[in-house]
């Protein structure tokens, strides 16, 4: 396993509110940089349950419908100040560097390296993670499996 993928011991640490900021981050760079259709969408959800959250199924799709809710609130302020706020806000919720990395680790999981390539959003969690670009490409590779 990567040290960049969440474990069961990881989740079961964290409290709601950390992830549904993990659901957060992962949710609006899928949406950002796909901008799915509804089959994706559902293939999206699939894969996110595979993560071991350590809640009821339930609960997880709440996490999900809160996570769209929110961006798409903020989407319909526009401005790009106020999609930078809510990045920063979703990182100040991730308690950890750790967590941060791991939770970036989980987005070049989920979404195509095609789509990543040039994102701006992806760039934006990265700056409000702390995470330097070098450390970002490891963290790609080792998620990826080409380290």
């Amino acid at each position: 396993m990567s040290k960049f993928t969440f474990s069961a011991t990881d989740m079961h640490g964290l409290p709601v509110e950390a992830k549904q900021a993990v659901m957060d981050a992962l949710w609006t760079v899928y949406a950002a940089e796909t901008r799915p259709s509804v089959p994706e969408v559902e293939a999206f959800q699939t894969q996110v349950a595979t993560l071991p959250w350590g809640m009821k199924p339930e609960e997880l799709q709440g996490l999900l419908a809160a996570a769209e809710a929110k961006l798409a609130a903020t989407i319909a302020v526009r401005g790009q100040d106020t999609v930078r706020d809510y990045i920063d806000r979703i990182a100040d919720r991730i308690p950890s560097s750790g967590v941060r990395e791991k939770t970036l680790g989980t987005i070049y999981r989920l979404i195509p390296e095609d789509k990543l390539a040039e994102s701006a959003t992806l760039a934006a969690f990265c700056e409000a993670f702390g995470i330097q670009p070098r450390r970002a490409e490891e963290i790609a590779a080792e998620a990826r499996g080409k380290a």
